[in-house]
């Protein structure tokens, strides 16, 4: 698909999916800057600006609308340090991976996120 039907098709995807089923709808975002075939760098260090985007913007609306509660905070509290540890995980990974095997893991992962979809 070109490069100027991706752009917005993703977009209104992300948006409609992150509204709908209340997602950072990654795999656009993904979809998209596979598209512009960034390197390696490039695509986490923009797909990582993008969805602290969206999460700032997200939280913003949640505390505007009072749905930051004790559970909520408690559950962050207790899964943050685990997401460090990915985050450490996943970043030494990155680091050594080559620039081919890299691009075919994020197609990969597209297709192995599609299989569901395509199965209900």
């Amino acid at each position: 698909m070109p490069e100027r039907l991706v752009v917005p098709f993703n977009g209104v995807a992300a948006g409609a999916t992150g509204t709908i089923f209340g997602t950072m709808a990654s795999m656009f975002f993904v979809m998209y800057l596979d598209a512009r075939k960034l390197a390696k760098q490039a695509f986490r260090a923009t797909m990582s600006a993008m969805l602290l985007a969206l999460a700032v913007v997200r939280g913003i609306g949640y505390f505007a609308v009072d749905e930051f509660n004790h559970d909520s905070l408690m559950v962050f509290a207790y899964a943050f340090p685990i997401m460090l540890i990915g985050i450490y995980i996943g970043n030494h990974i990155h680091v050594r991976i080559a620039e081919l095997t890299f691009k075919r893991l994020v197609g990969v992962t597209l297709m192995a996120c599609s299989i569901p979809l395509l199965l209900k």
